[in-house]
């Protein structure tokens, strides 16, 4: 698989702020939010994020597939002074997802920048349509923030069970 493997790319909106500060024991990234659903939407007046739709597998008639469309969403936390990631002087860090199918392919899509505002914490999505399923299986996305794998999540791909001997009663 090449780059983003045929994936379409949308940003979401992306915020953040700086994460309480303490000791040197914690972590200078967390995402504790990380996953995929159908649709994710954000509430122009109140700001809520709305999730519609989380899964963890699909369900397709063969292989090679491809799933139409799926939202990717992540909430994390950046530190900031005397923790931050190698992020430039304006507080911009790089992101971006990165995927591994069953057999070990490798793909990613495009990185975006994160901005840190007062508190650390930045939450977004984007949108990836016709994601390719080559293979039944676990696939592995993993969120990574100026070079660091901060979470990962699975989506399985599994093959629908035959039901053309069932009977209806």
């Amino acid at each position: 698989m090449t780059g983003s493997a045929g994936a379409h790319y949308a940003a979401g909106t992306v915020r953040a702020r700086t994460a309480a500060a303490g000791g040197g024991d914690e972590p200078r990234v967390s995402a504790p939010v990380f996953l995929v659903c159908d649709v994710v939407g954000r509430d122009a007046h109140s700001g809520k994020w709305m999730l519609t739709g989380l899964f963890d597998t699909v369900w397709v008639p063969r292989f090679p597939a491809a799933h139409p469309a799926m939202d990717v969403f992540f909430r994390l936390w950046i530190a900031e002074p005397g923790h931050e990631p190698a992020g430039d002087p304006a507080g911009r860090h790089l992101a971006l997802v990165t995927y591994r199918t069953p057999s070990g392919e490798r793909g990613e899509f495009p990185a975006f920048v994160l901005t840190p505002g007062p508190n650390g914490l930045a939450e977004g999505s984007f949108r990836v349509q016709h994601f390719p399923l080559p293979e039944p299986g676990a696939y592995a996305f993993e969120l990574v923030v100026d070079g660091e794998p901060v979470s990962r999540t699975w989506l399985r791909a599994e093959t629908l069970p035959d039901r053309s001997g069932a009977t209806v009663q």
